[in-house]
């Protein structure tokens, strides 16, 4: 029975092509056993094995029509071990079942790996299949300035600037550069067969809302700060102070310098996890960000972004404190305002929606 949207002969095409696919199944590359232990070397050729007796099976049941069965098993080969070969028959499997924006992608990631021995039948058939599946997905070339930006297509995750081209179905897709204090929002609407370029200029975030809602000072108020600094002063700097003020700001500042410094160390290293699960989703990027090593490097990068918030959080606290007690301690006051009350110091929270943190607010 002729399958819906798949011709005779294309279908000859790709069977010739796994045909000639199927001889090169030894030709998957194996670890290097030098400097290796028994144990590692052994395990390496039992999961090298594992990969060519998956791709012949796959390639088998591919042969014989069963293009749902070859999917499956070419994909457990795929991940055991990413090579030109699996990559070629699973584009081909994916063609043949409409999966045209798995095809591409899987299709692309053999042509940049195709290895220089390999068969020029089988990389001409590759190219010509890669070529055919692009006419049915819309393609997207993303860059952004600087680079090092997380691109999200629809909410997921699909790989760091620079990056490969990307391949999306036909529609509307929204296509969002995100990282700490970054955030920039395209609407894309993908024709099939069409290429498009997207490039994000990374620019700060707005400053926050509360800062340009602050009160500037009258001019009757600032008249009274002059005079109250020309008045003179009757007391010694540190005569009959509190040294609870100082108490707490001097553990204010050691406790938010520490926490700081450590929230600063656990941010990278989660950003190390993440360029390193980066490297293992390899360049095709990620498509499901819930499952396998797509979302251990979204939960990394996530980790990386609030412990290296809450830093800056602690730093800020600690900074304010060691402002804020030398000049209670210090600042000459007047016979008047010790006899008002004693001074006070106090650590306010704020949460908005733009920023959250900690101000150190002292009353002399």
């Amino acid at each position: 029975m002729k399958k819906p949207g798949y011709s005779n002969a294309l279908c000859g095409t790709l069977m010739a092509a796994a045909q000639l696919t199927a001889t090169t199944a030894g030709a998957t590359d194996s670890l290097p056993a030098a400097n290796q232990s028994p144990a590692v070397a052994a395990d390496v050729d039992s999961t090298n094995e594992r990969v060519r007796t998956l791709f012949r099976d796959g390639v088998a049941q591919m042969v014989a029509g069963d293009f749902e069965t070859a999917h499956s098993t070419l994909l457990q080969a795929w991940n055991l071990r990413q090579s030109s070969d699996v990559a070629a028959a699973l584009g081909q499997v994916e063609f043949a079942t409409h999966r045209f924006r798995e095809a591409a992608e899987h299709l692309q990631w053999s042509l940049d790996h195709f290895p220089p021995v390999e068969s020029e039948k089988i990389l001409h058939a590759t190219r010509a299949l890669f070529e055919q599946a692009k006419q049915a997905v819309a393609q997207l070339r993303i860059a952004s300035k600087p680079d090092g930006v997380s691109i999200l297509i629809d909410g997921k995750v699909v790989g760091t600037t620079p990056m490969p081209s990307v391949f999306v179905e036909p529609g509307q897709h929204q296509v969002e550069a995100r990282a700490r204090w970054i955030q920039d929002t395209r609407l894309v609407a993908a024709d099939p067969g069409k290429d498009y370029g997207i490039d994000f200029v990374v620019k700060p975030a707005e400053p926050s809302s509360a800062s340009a809602s602050t009160p500037k000072p009258t001019a009757a108020a600032s008249q009274n700060s002059a005079e109250s600094q020309l008045a003179p002063r009757t007391q010694s700097a540190s005569s009959d102070r509190s040294v609870v003020p100082v108490i707490i700001g001097g553990a204010v500042f050691a406790v938010g310098f520490g926490v700081g410094i450590a929230l600063i160390a656990s941010s990278n290293s989660s950003y190390n996890e993440a360029q390193a699960l980066q490297r293992q989703v390899g360049p095709a990027g990620c498509v499901n960000t819930s499952q396998g090593p797509c979302a251990a490097l979204k939960s990394a990068t996530d980790r990386g972004d609030q412990r290296q918030n809450w830093a800056a959080v602690s730093l800020v606290a600690a900074g304010a404190a060691l402002i804020a007690t030398p000049i209670y301690w210090f600042w000459p006051r007047e016979k008047s305002e010790k006899a008002n009350g004693r001074a006070q110091l106090r650590i306010r929270g704020n949460v908005g929606q733009r920023y959250s943190g900690l101000s150190l607010v002292g009353e002399f």
